[in-house]
């Protein structure tokens, strides 16, 4: 650990006992009961007396060996992680009492937890500044693993303000305090100071640089921010000791003690560099820090992938575009695990197809990438497209498709969801047609429903917050919430599983002959509700098949379910087979809805 970071802690701890009496000390001993907040996979601190903050893992990843590890450096309370704020030419420090008698600079708010979220508002020389540090819980959500910060600043004077920000983040992993950083198409560490200048995607911490334990990602761009302006990799020590301008010492190692400060002590500092903002608005400056994204994979092979990709377009002025009129999507593919092993021939392939038109590769992009002959063990290789997003009609969740190819097989799918504005401006618009099936028999092996329509999308926004839930049709009493594990959600449905399990795990009976409401409270897009029965009638009983053949015959078409492929096999001698659909397909009455499919 730092002596440096023990004194500074010391000497508050100094000052307020020095200046108060026994009752204030008592009050500021309650105040600096730091705030721990959690989602199970990622937890933060955050210190209420000035709205400093440390990050660490609580579950972690799936591989389990970073659970329970620091991301940020924390000694009981948050110290050494904070954000400066260049006002006028001026720097000030959030959280800090400024001007006589610290009458500038004060909390109108101090940091409070609601939910996920603390927030927390404080203003000084003319403006008012919102932090707001949050987790989500939704397991679909790419950001469940990491903690969004972020600074809302609105001028509340009577003339124009420059502002610009800087949040220095205290990086240590597990416990290394001197950990080596890397960013994306560099198989290289960073160990010594320097200045970037060009903003990547993002930038990885590691607890080691062979066969690493700890992974952290820093998020910098692309889900509709402000994007930075450079951001300088130090050591804490001098990066600390200044509230904003530093020059790297490129002759410092930071991840060592054999330099001028005899210690291994490792920083991020994030720039926003000052722009004025007029009377009455506002600016946002944020980023993401944690375990990077949970739409990550894990293959038999051993290796990760994660994918790096916008949540967002935004419309231009002039509403006949987007604002970015491309963007990347960043595949990270790490073979540095414990356990992984050389892929031979490895490639990764970008699937457009499946979003409708909405996305296109731009000009000169392949589909395929090859990532060479061989990736050896402890090496992580990036591949990036460069996308074009097409103007649309209405709000639109595009979906793409990443296929990971080792040695000729495919070996992953995996992909996300990049969400496209309507030219118009207007918001999104969820439409609710009805639920299919309605009436289920109470015995079916796949209890599953869908409430069917349009505009589903926005639902898959990280920001987006809604309710699913089931109530009883005779009183529209509550009954249960229907968790993540048991909907899936596309742009045109939710589906959702009523099985057994779902029952066991609301505490209610399983149905025989009932009647129950699906309810989605999507406001401000609206409440839908609709109507489903459980029933013993076995003239709902489904059917269930293995394939959907879909035969012609004299230019006529249908539909036959088969058991299995010796039934297929049989039917292709005495039909003409055009199209086979495999996976698990439920028949209820004359309808078929498919599951698992390929």
């Amino acid at each position: 650990m730092i002596k440096g970071k023990r004194i500074v802690a010391a000497l508050l701890i100094f000052f307020y006992v020095f200046i108060s009496s026994q009752e204030i000390v008592l009050a500021v001993a309650q105040q600096l009961t730091p705030i721990r907040v959690d989602n199970g996979f990622v937890e933060y601190t955050v210190n209420p007396g000035n709205g400093r903050f440390s990050i660490k893992t609580v579950k972690g990843t799936a591989e389990g060996k970073d659970s329970d590890s620091l991301l940020l450096y924390l000694k009981e309370v948050p110290e050494t992680s904070f954000t400066t704020f260049r006002i006028n030419g001026e720097d000030y420090i959030y959280g800090n009492n400024y001007g006589f008698l610290g009458n500038d600079g004060v909390f109108t708010k101090p940091p409070a937890q609601e939910g996920l979220n603390t927030s927390s508002v404080w203003t000084v020389k003319g403006l008012e500044i919102t932090q707001s540090i949050n987790l989500v819980t939704d397991l679909t959500n790419p950001h469940l693993g990491n903690v969004k910060v972020s600074y809302r600043v609105k001028n509340t004077s009577g003339s124009d303000i420059e502002i610009g920000t800087r949040i220095l983040l205290d990086t240590m992993l597990g416990d290394n305090d001197g950990s080596p950083l890397s960013l994306p198409f560099v198989n290289q560490y960073i160990t010594t100071e320097r200045r970037l200048d060009e903003i990547p995607d993002y930038w990885r911490s590691s607890d080691k640089a062979a066969y690493p334990d700890i992974v952290s990602y820093g998020l910098l761009k692309g889900w509709g921010n402000v994007e930075p302006d450079s951001m300088i990799v130090a050591h804490w020590q001098g990066l600390s000791r200044s509230k904003w301008d530093y020059t790297p010492d490129p002759t410092v190692d930071f991840t060592t003690k054999r330099n001028k400060y005899n210690s291994a002590d490792s920083a991020v500092a994030i720039y926003w560099e000052p722009a004025a903002i007029g009377p009455g608005e506002e600016k946002v400056f944020e980023t993401y820090y944690g375990l990077g994204d949970f739409r990550s994979k894990k293959s038999d092979y051993n290796y990760n992938i994660r994918i790096f990709a916008p949540d967002r377009m935004a419309v231009n002025e002039t509403k006949d575009g987007y604002i970015q009129e491309t963007f990347d999507i960043t595949v990270e593919l790490n073979n540095n695990l414990p356990d992984s092993r050389i892929l031979d021939h490895p490639k990764i392939t970008l699937d457009l197809s499946v979003c409708d038109g909405a996305l296109k590769l731009a000009p000169g992009e392949e589909e395929t990438k090859s990532l060479g002959n061989h990736i050896m063990h402890n090496q992580i290789h990036t591949v990036k497209w460069k996308v074009v997003p097409q103007k649309q009609r209405e709000f639109t969740a595009a979906q793409f498709v990443v296929r990971v190819e080792i040695d000729g097989v495919e070996d992953m799918i995996t992909g996300g969801f990049v969400m496209l504005p309507s030219m118009s401006g207007l918001p999104p618009n969820i439409q609710v047609h009805g639920i299919a099936p309605s009436k289920m028999y109470y015995k079916d092996e796949i209890m599953k429903a869908a409430l069917q329509g349009s505009g589903f999308g926005v639902l898959m926004l990280p920001d987006t917050e809604f309710s699913l839930r089931l109530l009883k049709e005779s009183d529209k009493s509550f009954i249960a919430d229907i968790p993540e594990d048991f909907r899936k959600i596309t742009t045109t449905g939710i589906e959702i599983n009523l099985g057994k399990e779902f029952w066991q795990q609301s505490g209610y009976p399983a149905p025989e002959n009932e009647k129950f409401i699906i309810e989605l409270d999507a406001s401000p897009y609206g409440l839908f509700r609709h109507n489903i029965e459980f029933t013993t009638d076995e003239t709902y009983k489904s059917s269930v098949y293995n394939i959907l053949a879909v035969v012609e015959n004299n230019k006529k078409y249908s539909i036959t379910p088969l058991k299995d492929e010796t039934e297929l096999v049989s039917l292709k001698k005495s039909k003409n087979v055009l199209m086979e659909i495999k996976g698990k397909i439920i028949k209820r009455a004359s309808n078929y809805e498919v599951y698992d499919a390929p």
